[in-house]
């Protein structure tokens, strides 16, 4: 699993838990002595700390790993089996859940319940009927609940803002009514912030300035963006809203004009074949100004089911026509057809990150209600 640099391990502040444990999650396998090199932790204070996370489980040792001679070594990683969590994808069809290790490797199939209706009230009878039915099976203990959704919700990730098609959808403190009733931190986030993660999570050295859309779900477009790993709230998430977007982390916000037309044109040429070339030369001529005013170093688009190589040529041919040259020269775009799980596949990482956020998530709970770990 890959770890949004939120902190580093040699942060002054970090009580000495939080430091041993940052190093390991940042990193395969470490020994003490290679954890006294990461951290600055007096021999000691590392034992301490080693014996402490392994009662806790939070921590596994692996086979001897011989250095030196006659100096052995242990490897220790971070246990990534320790806790679950369970991840859901939201979509016409109705909910698809999954639980997840913290490595976000499938812990059994994946459920999914139907919905009555496109509806608010439905979509959190459905949530609630289907989280209550996947907590019950057995593991490790539950950490979280995070929610994939074809809209947007706020940057927090409590509060559902939109949610594509349905007509009645206000803004609703969803997390905040699912936490109360099971007792679990709750994330919402887009499926197009899940994408990002998911993209930004296959690569082996992440770009700094992250891109990915979604076409899943249709009519709808999805935007997500990430710096450095961290998602950057503000990305419209429906194609006839398309042109709010911020445009670096300190909260400059450019805007680009909306196309609503792009709207119902993709939704058309999923059933007619002759519009769907026009629907991705438009496509990629409404992309064109985000790219050139973000200037990603990595764009990933993943289109619906029928996405073809002729489908990823006509787009890269409209952007390529209408983004800046500077902009493009700098890019790196990766296209594919949707795959069944991807929305669960990236919600994992964008929950799993926030759990294990020192700052805003559950592991600092985790090491300071161990008396052991207060050293």
């Amino acid at each position: 699993m890959k770890i949004a640099p939120t902190i580093t391990e040699d942060d002054a502040f970090l009580p000495a838990s939080w430091r041993v444990v940052t190093a390991l999650l940042t990193r395969p396998a470490l020994t003490q002595a290679e954890l006294r090199a990461a951290t600055g932790l007096s021999h000691p204070v590392i034992v301490q700390q080693v014996n402490a996370l392994r009662a806790q489980a939070l921590v596994i040792a692996g086979p001897l790993r011989y250095g030196r001679p006659g100096r052995p070594g242990t490897p220790l990683t971070f246990n990534w089996h320790c806790r679950r969590v369970l991840v859901l994808d939201v979509h016409p069809l109705g909910c698809t859940a999954r639980a997840m290790d913290l490595a976000a490797s499938p812990l059994g199939a994946p459920r999914t319940a139907a919905l009555r209706a496109w509806e608010p009230r439905s979509l959190r009878q459905t949530l609630v009927r289907l989280i209550a039915r996947m907590l019950k099976e057995p593991g490790a203990p539950w950490a979280g609940i995070g929610i994939a959704l074809p809209g947007s919700a706020s940057p927090d990730g409590q509060t559902l803002l939109t949610c594509a098609g349905m007509a009645d959808c206000m803004p609703d403190p969803l997390a905040g009514a699912l936490h109360a009733r099971f007792h679990l931190p709750v994330v919402l986030d887009s499926e197009a912030n899940a994408l990002a993660y998911s993209a930004w999570a296959r690569q082996p050295s992440a770009p700094d300035r992250l891109m990915a859309m979604s076409l899943r779900h249709a009519p709808r477009v999805g935007l997500g963006l990430l710096l450095d790993g961290q998602r950057v709230p503000g990305i419209a998430v429906e194609c006839a809203g398309l042109g709010t977007v911020r445009v670096d982390a300190n909260g400059a916000a450019g805007r680009v004009g909306p196309a609503p037309c792009l709207h119902a044109l993709l939704a058309a040429a999923r059933d007619d074949a002759g519009l769907r070339p026009h629907a991705m030369t438009a496509l990629g001529t409404v992309l064109a100004p985000l790219v050139t005013a973000l200037a990603p170093q990595y764009l990933a688009l993943q289109g619906d089911s029928a996405w073809t190589a002729e489908d990823t040529a006509r787009f890269h041919s409209a952007l390529t026509a209408h983004a800046s040259p500077s902009a493009l020269s700098a890019l790196t775009l990766e296209t594919h057809p949707a795959t069944p799980h991807a929305g669960l596949d990236g919600m994992a990482g964008v929950l799993i990150n926030r759990l294990l956020d020192f700052r805003q998530g559950v592991i600092g709970h985790w090491l300071v209600t161990a008396p052991a770990l207060q050293a």
